[in-house]
């Protein structure tokens, strides 16, 4: 990618953090329970997941042997 000038752009922000010698970089850890609850003050709600579709589900996906082995 740094060969090719189109690509090189996309690295830039992330050389600019990797030059950074003072700060140390971690992994945040992702979390939608804040986003959630935005939702549902607004008024986005949503029902549970019936028991039915998810049998239907696992049937379909064990149909394609996607839990053999």
């Amino acid at each position: 990618m740094m060969e090719n000038p189109d690509l090189v752009t996309l690295l830039r922000p992330l050389m600019a953090y990797n030059l950074s010698s003072t700060y140390e970089m971690r992994w945040i850890e992702s979390t939608n329970e804040y986003t959630t609850q935005v939702l549902y003050r607004f008024g986005f709600q949503w029902p549970p997941t019936a028991r039915g579709y998810v049998s239907r589900f696992v049937d379909t996906i064990s149909d394609f042997d996607y839990f053999s082995v």
